[in-house]
Protein backbone atom coordinates (compact mmCIF):
# COMPACT_ATOMS: atom_id res chain seq x y z
CA UNK A 1 0.00 0.00 0.00
CA UNK A 2 2.80 2.09 1.15
CA UNK A 3 4.23 1.83 -2.63
CA UNK A 4 1.05 2.67 -4.57
CA UNK A 5 0.46 5.98 -2.56
CA UNK A 6 3.89 7.03 -3.37
CA UNK A 7 3.26 6.24 -6.61
CA UNK A 8 -0.04 8.10 -6.27
CA UNK A 9 1.94 10.98 -5.15
CA UNK A 10 4.14 11.18 -7.24
CA UNK A 11 2.44 11.65 -10.04
CA UNK A 12 0.10 14.13 -9.08
CA UNK A 13 2.92 15.71 -7.72
CA UNK A 14 4.53 16.18 -10.79
CA UNK A 15 1.08 16.68 -12.94
CA UNK A 16 0.84 19.80 -11.13
CA UNK A 17 4.64 20.85 -11.72
CA UNK A 18 3.83 20.37 -15.72
CA UNK A 19 0.85 22.49 -15.35
CA UNK A 20 2.59 25.05 -13.29
CA UNK A 21 5.08 25.07 -15.82
CA UNK A 22 3.29 26.08 -18.62
CA UNK A 23 3.31 22.67 -20.32
CA UNK A 24 -0.74 20.60 -20.94
CA UNK A 25 -1.12 16.65 -19.97
CA UNK A 26 -2.61 15.03 -22.79
CA UNK A 27 -5.21 13.19 -20.91
CA UNK A 28 -8.32 14.62 -18.78
CA UNK A 29 -7.56 14.68 -15.28
CA UNK A 30 -10.29 11.66 -14.28
CA UNK A 31 -9.15 9.23 -17.08
CA UNK A 32 -5.12 9.57 -16.40
CA UNK A 33 -2.82 7.17 -14.85
CA UNK A 34 -0.32 6.82 -12.17
CA UNK A 35 1.90 4.86 -13.99
CA UNK A 36 2.77 7.53 -17.12
CA UNK A 37 1.95 10.71 -17.61
CA UNK A 38 1.38 11.85 -21.85
CA UNK A 39 2.24 15.44 -22.36
CA UNK A 40 0.85 17.64 -25.01
CA UNK A 41 3.58 18.90 -27.63
CA UNK A 42 3.29 22.72 -28.20
CA UNK A 43 2.62 23.40 -31.70
CA UNK A 44 6.16 23.07 -33.90
CA UNK A 45 7.92 21.38 -30.87
CA UNK A 46 10.22 18.19 -32.34
CA UNK A 47 9.85 15.62 -29.67
CA UNK A 48 13.16 13.39 -30.79
CA UNK A 49 14.77 16.98 -29.78
CA UNK A 50 14.00 17.50 -26.94
CA UNK A 51 14.08 14.32 -25.68
CA UNK A 52 17.51 14.41 -27.02
CA UNK A 53 18.73 17.50 -25.56
CA UNK A 54 17.52 15.82 -22.08
CA UNK A 55 19.51 12.50 -22.65
CA UNK A 56 22.30 14.47 -23.38
CA UNK A 57 22.69 16.70 -21.48
CA UNK A 58 20.82 15.58 -17.84
CA UNK A 59 21.33 12.09 -18.90
CA UNK A 60 17.20 11.54 -18.85
CA UNK A 61 15.66 9.45 -20.78
CA UNK A 62 11.40 9.78 -21.98
CA UNK A 63 9.47 8.56 -24.65
CA UNK A 64 7.95 9.71 -27.59
CA UNK A 65 4.49 8.28 -29.10
CA UNK A 66 3.46 6.77 -31.79
CA UNK A 67 1.24 8.77 -34.10
CA UNK A 68 0.26 11.14 -31.40
CA UNK A 69 1.95 14.85 -30.56
CA UNK A 70 2.99 13.58 -26.90
CA UNK A 71 5.89 12.50 -24.81
CA UNK A 72 6.00 10.35 -22.15
CA UNK A 73 7.11 9.93 -18.88
CA UNK A 74 7.30 6.89 -16.71
CA UNK A 75 6.16 6.74 -13.23
CA UNK A 76 7.01 3.87 -11.53
CA UNK A 77 9.71 2.43 -9.32
CA UNK A 78 12.68 4.65 -8.90
CA UNK A 79 11.12 7.71 -11.01
CA UNK A 80 9.15 7.99 -7.75
CA UNK A 81 11.63 9.29 -5.80
CA UNK A 82 11.45 12.72 -5.20
CA UNK A 83 15.35 13.89 -6.08
CA UNK A 84 14.33 11.62 -9.71
CA UNK A 85 11.25 13.91 -9.94
CA UNK A 86 12.95 17.07 -9.93
CA UNK A 87 15.86 15.51 -12.29
CA UNK A 88 13.30 15.21 -14.70
CA UNK A 89 11.05 18.35 -14.53
CA UNK A 90 13.99 20.45 -14.99
CA UNK A 91 15.44 18.41 -17.52
CA UNK A 92 12.16 18.53 -19.46
CA UNK A 93 11.89 22.34 -18.87
CA UNK A 94 15.18 23.08 -20.47
CA UNK A 95 14.69 20.85 -23.22
CA UNK A 96 11.53 22.66 -24.36
CA UNK A 97 13.38 26.09 -23.07
CA UNK A 98 16.69 25.07 -25.51
CA UNK A 99 14.07 24.97 -28.64
CA UNK A 100 12.57 28.14 -28.05
CA UNK A 101 9.43 27.11 -25.94
CA UNK A 102 9.36 29.68 -22.86
CA UNK A 103 8.30 27.89 -19.97
CA UNK A 104 7.89 28.79 -16.60
CA UNK A 105 10.43 26.23 -14.72
CA UNK A 106 10.89 27.68 -11.35
CA UNK A 107 7.50 27.48 -11.63
CA UNK A 108 7.16 24.07 -11.77
CA UNK A 109 9.66 22.69 -9.86
CA UNK A 110 8.34 25.09 -6.75
CA UNK A 111 4.95 23.47 -7.10
CA UNK A 112 6.96 20.14 -7.64
CA UNK A 113 8.18 20.59 -4.35
CA UNK A 114 4.91 22.32 -2.48
CA UNK A 115 3.17 18.80 -3.61
CA UNK A 116 5.58 17.04 -2.21
CA UNK A 117 5.83 18.71 0.62
CA UNK A 118 1.94 18.91 1.03
CA UNK A 119 1.83 15.49 1.78
CA UNK A 120 3.16 13.48 5.10
CA UNK A 121 4.76 10.53 2.81
CA UNK A 122 8.42 11.18 1.94
CA UNK A 123 9.25 10.19 -1.91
Amino acid sequence: EKRFERHLLSSTALQAAIDAMGLELFIPKPYRLNSVLAIKLPEGADSGEIRGYMTKNFNVEISGAYGLPVIRIGQMGEQCRSQNLFRVLYALGHGFKYYGFPLDISSGMAKLEESLENSSNVV
